[in-house]
This record gives structure tokens, C-alpha cells and sequence, in this order.
């Protein structure tokens, strides 16, 4: 058999379960129209994920990209105007796979930690004025899958977190956590070895005690759950949603705007995007926002149209669409087009590029290997 590259864990997810551009939302029932252009930023061979921050520290918000297959991590930086210059973070990040702005070393600008699925690599990225040092944190966590980075402990500096993924579905997926020691020496220590493809963590306080919880989604075990946190490192498993089938993002935000965290989740087999209620003590609710949404693979939340409140953001990679949710006053949802014409859309993020104060989107697509942005006009 002819030699072939190894599929990203979001395409085997896929396979398991089978210029400018404009786009416009329409407006069946009246609500909000918005009307969006695309620009194409670059071609990044498998584009799989992308975020907005200032890493420039200059004002303006830049593009932080990863790509699977070419193993890089992209830095756009910004002008403020909707225009960027192109530079690298690495190039040399097998199966690079998220990569996300955090200050490791607080010195006061922004640094990148990240995770290569190939590699087995969790790395932090110093920023040097725009250049960048390569710190590994580990190399030895195989199928490095989702990477985060917070103050886990209390002790004023930033630790990090990673999840695994195994290609064979074996239950024996690990989360860690990487103890910093101030000097940005790191020791790990195993949160769990029991989990089914780890395919998001992120950090928020769900339960109201002022420290950061971790939220994570279970691909194999279609399931999100949170891991509370004590405030010294310590983590107990709480369930949040289980069913949710094929489980691929989350991201918490206050989506009805009660003051504590709520979440939203795509799920990728089941093809539904939902968010969840929290009670305000760590207890959640789940509300189904839309069914239907072809092998939902990323969901952000962002006040799109200006009123105020929370909408959300998803990606359909069986659809070639990114799709965002109005949230109406009655909080009942109304699905928008932001784009019908990608091949394989995975990541959604909604930001100010252009600075004219509305929400624009930036989105990748893994097949056609495009970082592009969407002009909220």
C-alpha cells in the first residue's frame, strides 16, 4: 500500500461517522441580519485552529493559527484595520493541533502554549519582541490532543494543562497538569488515565469559589465533564452532559447573562449544538440550540449583532458552513450563514479585526487548507 498521511483525530472522527466571498443571514422571521465578506489571510496545509489575541501588544488583535499537517503554528498580525503581515511561530510542530495566547512567564506580554498531536509535545512559546523560544514542557504524552493554561494552584503563576488522544478509541486517554514552579520549571502530575479521547480543556470558574475549574470534553465517551478544583491543585470528576454524542468542543461564557458560567458544546456524530445552564453552583442544565448542524465541530460565543447578549458560533464540517445562533430576548435561537462554501470547516472565533466595533468571524478549513476572516458589514 502506497504510503499516505496520517489523518488528524478530527478527520478520523469524520470518517468514523461516514479572494473575497460574500455571505449573507437571512431573515425569515425579522430578526437581525448581518451581512459578512470573506477575506482569504493564507493557505496553511491542515488549517485545524485559530483564535485572536494581541501578541504584538501594540492594540490591535492578531491571528494565532495552527496547522495539522504542515506542522506549523502562524502568527497574522494585525494592523487594527482588517489587514495583516505574516510571521511564524514554529514550523517544526508535528500534528500541531491548538495553540493558545497566555502569559507563561509574567513578563507582561503575551506568550503561546501549545500541543503537537505527533510529536506527543506540550510546549510553551516565549515571546521575544516577536521572536519566539521553544520551552518543551513534555514530549512524552502520546496523541497530545488539547492543551490550556491557568494559575491552577493559587501560587501567582501559570501552570499549564493536556489531554491525549488514542487513535484506537482505548479508554485510557490521560489528563495532566504541569506544575509551574515560578521559574517556568515544570512538574506533571497525572489528573486522570480513564478518559476517551480528550478533544477540548479549557479552564472557568463553574462553581462560584474564585478558583479555575477544568472543563473537558470526552469525544469517545460523549460526554463533558468539569474536574472542580479546590484551589491547591486537587480535582474532583463532576459529570456535566452525557449522550452528547461524539462530543468535540465546548467553551463556557455567561450565556444568559445571570452573572456565573454557563457552556456551550458541539457534538460532531450527533451533529447538535447545545448549551448548558449553569445554576450558579456548578449543576448544569442543557438546552438544545439547533439539531441538524452536519459533524459540529467547534462552537464560540460572541455578541454578534450588538444587543448585548450572548450569541453563538459553530462550525458544520459535513455542511461546509459556519453558522451563528442569535439569542433573542425570550433567549430562543435563530440560525444565521456566516458561509456556506468551505469543504471542512473546524474552528469558529468571533472578534473586532477590522476595529469598527462589530464582531467579525475567523475560521479555519482543514481540507482546503484555508485561514480566512469574515468582514461583519
Amino acid at each position: 500500500m502506497p504510503p499516505r498521511r496520517l489523518p488528524s483525530p478530527f478527520t478520523l472522527a469524520l470518517l468514523a461517522v461516514l479572494g473575497s466571498l460574500p455571505a449573507c443571514s437571512s431573515t425569515p422571521n425579522g430578526e437581525t441580519a448581518l451581512n459578512f465578506s470573506r477575506h482569504l489571510l493564507a493557505s496553511y496545509n491542515g488549517a485545524i485552529h485559530a483564535v485572536t489575541a494581541d501578541l504584538a501588544d501594540d492594540g490591535d488583535l492578531d491571528i494565532l493559527c495552527t496547522a495539522y499537517y504542515a506542522g506549523s503554528i502562524a502568527w497574522r498580525i494585525g494592523t487594527g484595520e482588517g489587514t495583516f503581515t505574516t510571521s511564524t511561530v514554529t514550523n517544526g510542530f508535528a500534528g500541531a493541533r491548538n495553540a493558545w495566547p497566555r502569559d507563561c512567564d509574567g513578563d507582561g506580554d503575551l506568550d503561546v502554549v501549545a500541543c503537537a498531536f505527533l510529536d506527543g509535545e506540550v510546549a510553551w512559546f516565549e515571546n521575544s519582541g516577536g521572536s519566539w523560544l521553544e520551552h518543551t514542557v513534555s514530549d512524552t504524552l502520546a496523541g497530545a490532543n488539547a492543551v490550556w493554561a491557568d494559575d491552577l494552584d493559587d501560587d501567582g503563576d501559570v501552570d499549564l494543562m493536556a489531554g491525549s488522544w488514542d487513535q484506537n478509541g482505548s479508554g485510557t486517554d490521560r489528563i495532566v497538569w504541569f506544575e509551574n514552579d515560578g521559574s517556568c520549571r515544570f512538574t506533571q502530575h497525572l489528573i486522570a488515565d480513564t478518559c476517551d479521547r480528550v478533544s477540548t480543556l479549557v479552564t472557568a470558574d463553574l462553581d462560584g469559589d474564585s478558583d479555575p475549574d477544568i472543563l473537558h470534553a470526552d469525544y469517545g465517551d460523549s460526554r463533558i465533564r468539569w474536574l472542580e478544583n479546590d484551589g491547591t491543585g486537587t480535582f474532583t470528576f463532576r459529570n456535566m452532559l452525557t449522550g452528547f454524542a461524539g462530543c468535540h468542543w465546548v467553551w463556557p461564557h455567561d450565556i444568559d447573562g445571570d452573572g456565573d458560567v454557563d457552556v456551550a458544546g458541539a457534538a460532531l456524530e450527533g451533529s447538535t449544538v447545545s448549551w448548558l445552564e449553569n445554576s450558579g453552583s456548578g449543576t448544569f442544565s442543557r438546552h438544545t440550540i439547533a439539531t441538524g448542524v452536519t459533524f459540529a465541530g467547534c462552537v464560540h460565543v460572541a455578541d454578534m449583532n450588538g444587543d448585548g447578549r450572548a450569541d453563538i458560533l459553530a462550525s458544520a464540517g459535513g455542511a461546509g458552513a459556519l453558522y451563528w445562533w442569535e439569542q433573542t430576548n425570550g433567549q430562543e435561537w435563530r440560525r444565521h450563514e456566516i458561509t456556506t462554501s468551505l469543504a471542512q470547516p473546524l474552528s469558529v472565533w468571533g472578534a473586532d479585526l477590522d476595529g469598527d466595533g462589530d464582531t467579525d468571524v475567523v475560521g479555519t478549513d482543514f481540507t482546503d487548507n484555508i485561514l480566512a476572516w469574515w468582514e461583519n458589514r
